[in-house]
């Protein structure tokens, strides 16, 4: 007999104004985001840093749920990982018919002791096909790119 356990974890998010002037807050339940701002104009300037926006969420989502899940790849091939740095990048792209995400970008570097270039790749790839939040988004780009680096 097995047991499903569903796990739900939830944000909220505000919005005030109209979409280009206006600006919104968005909170998770564990108030690692508490009321952080975003809005429509640090979404599109690249140079403006000082909010969040919904691809920086989901680039975050991306890098921390496959490194998890590599970590998991590695360990149950008993090449425990010291340090794995995943970096996902989400590219935005504006055109007349209105924004679509277009690119995920994921750089995966692992120092991982026991673990040659050929095995780190090879948990790289198999981590493709497990990690759930890579697994979701995937269908979603146009161009998905996943890269590593084993560092000694």
């Amino acid at each position: 007999m097995s047991t499903m356990t569903t796990v739900m974890r939830a944000a909220d998010a505000t919005w005030n104004g109209d979409a280009k002037g206006g600006h919104g807050f968005v909170s998770v339940e564990s108030g690692v985001l508490n009321k952080s701002r975003y809005s429509l104009s640090c979404r599109l300037d690249e140079g403006d840093r000082s909010e969040t926006n919904p691809e920086e969420l989901i680039a975050g989502a991306a890098a921390s749920c496959f490194a998890m899940a590599l970590s998991n790849t590695l360990s149950q091939r008993e090449k425990v990982p010291t340090e794995l740095v995943v970096r996902a990048s989400v590219g935005l792209e504006v055109t007349d018919s209105g924004p679509s995400l277009k690119r995920l970008e994921l750089k995966c570097e692992g120092l991982v002791p026991a673990a040659t270039t050929d095995e780190f790749e090879s948990a790289v790839a198999a981590t493709q096909k497990t990690c759930p939040v890579f697994l979701a988004l995937k269908p979603g780009f146009e161009s998905v790119d996943v890269s590593c680096e084993l560092r000694h």
